[in-house]
């Protein structure tokens, strides 16, 4: 199944492309239109039309712009009269960013100008640039919203203010990120918790970028206090050999008592479903002609069924008694705890161990100013010095079973 699904979404996203190439060449959309637009259907696409009631407010933030307002100050006032924005949870000094940017406001169709990519090492995906000679433009004036010369002071003013911005930074000392940076929620709203301006304050950024309209918070906690009290409990309430004890046995009870079953099963169903795709190989070869395509295929699942057979033949991994993992679950431990007496950066990996995609979230509190909420996953699933396979297989399968001790209320 592997080579031909591959060659399959392969020719799929070609066609794909070619297909939105085409919409563009006909002056169709070829995806979700930004704020001040729309699509409506039409014989050979969708046709963009621009939204009267959005394109007075795109003029006057280009108009508030170049006459020197900042973003932040352009989101607050939307945000303050309650104009509808691009998405929910209210006008973005980043959305504003955005649209100052995009050439369809002048009628200028820009697409094929990057791509999105999967990082197979974070799982994310991020934005690449493609080469300016694969940009696909069109022109139409229907759809221009500012005039020319709005256009051209704002990109002056853009040039500008980021060249103003790029010396300031040169002439001092580059920000190194806090500890927290990134691993922080407004407990009121959901937006990012971020070291303010001075550095030695957090608070909600988005009621700073986008008002009190947005998130009525207004706590501010000194850095050292919140990185006292979350490193504390870490170390106090999570890292502490007998709660790691504690998680690991229970985990290995779980194993043991669905693995074994789950595991044959899992294999002779997919020996099952090897034969009929021998099969179905062997038949399409013989009926089409292509014979290479066949053979990579009957060659790729012999191998499949080899291995599963061999894994058939062999003895469950017999897990170590906890009396064992006590030594390595110490040890861990150790390390961790020492991580968050370190460098900035070494605490950070030390928390994106411990949190994974979450954050903590931070709120106010009556009786001790603030509080901070949030789920922490026990990070067993790395290899120490000494600890055999057996025992990484099966720190990996802990991290993954779900026993997660809450660090609420810190």
């Amino acid at each position: 199944m592997g080579v031909f699904n591959e060659e399959y979404v392969a020719k799929l996203k070609v066609d794909v492309r070619r297909g939105l190439r085409g919409r563009v060449d006909r002056g169709r959309a070829a995806g979700a239109m930004p704020y001040g637009y729309r699509t409506e259907p039409c014989e050979d696409g969708s046709r963009i039309v621009v939204v009267p009631e959005h394109a007075a407010t795109v003029r006057r933030i280009f108009c508030r712009y170049a006459g020197g307002s900042g973003l932040r100050a352009i989101a607050h006032d939307l945000n303050a009269e309650g104009v509808q924005a691009p998405r929910g949870r209210g006008w973005a000094p980043s959305a504003v960013r955005e649209m100052l940017r995009n050439p369809l406001y002048r009628g200028e169709y820009l697409w094929n100008r990057s791509e999105w990519i999967k990082d197979h090492d974070t799982g994310r995906r991020c934005r690449i640039e493609r080469p300016e000679s694969e940009w696909v433009r069109q022109f139409d004036e229907s759809w221009r919203i500012v005039t020319d010369a709005q256009w051209d002071a704002v990109q002056a003013a853009i040039g500008s203010r980021s060249t103003q911005v790029a010396k300031s930074r040169a002439g001092g000392r580059a920000y190194a990120r806090h500890a927290l940076s990134g691993f922080l929620e407004c407990g009121e709203c959901g937006g990012s918790f971020h070291a303010l301006n001075g550095r030695e304050r957090y608070g909600c950024a988005w009621r700073r970028d986008r008002g009190g309209q947005v998130c009525n918070s207004g706590l501010l906690v000194d850095r050292g206090a919140l990185e006292s009290r979350i490193f504390g409990a870490i170390r106090d309430q999570i890292l502490v050999p007998e709660h790691v004890t504690y998680v690991v046995s229970r985990a290995i009870e779980e194993i043991q008592g669905s693995r074994a079953d789950r595991d044959t099963e899992s294999v002779r169903h997919r020996l099952g479903q090897i034969e009929v795709e021998l099969e179905r190989a062997v038949d399409l070869g013989v009926r089409t002609g292509g014979l290479d395509l066949a053979t990579r295929k009957i060659e790729a699942l012999r191998a499949e069924q080899s291995e599963l057979l061999e894994q058939a033949r062999t003895e469950p991994l017999a897990l170590p008694p906890i009396e064992d993992l006590v030594p390595v679950i110490e040890a861990r431990v150790r390390d961790f705890r020492w991580a968050f007496d370190s460098e900035p950066e070494t605490i950070r990996t030390a928390l994106r161990a411990l949190l994974g995609d979450s954050r903590f979230a931070v709120r106010a509190d009556a009786e001790r100013g603030f509080a901070v909420e949030g789920y922490v996953a026990l990070p067993l699933m790395r290899q120490t010095p000494g600890v055999s396979e057996d025992t990484g297989r099966l720190q990996r399968m802990v991290a993954g079973e779900g026993f997660e001790p809450p660090t609420s209320g810190l």
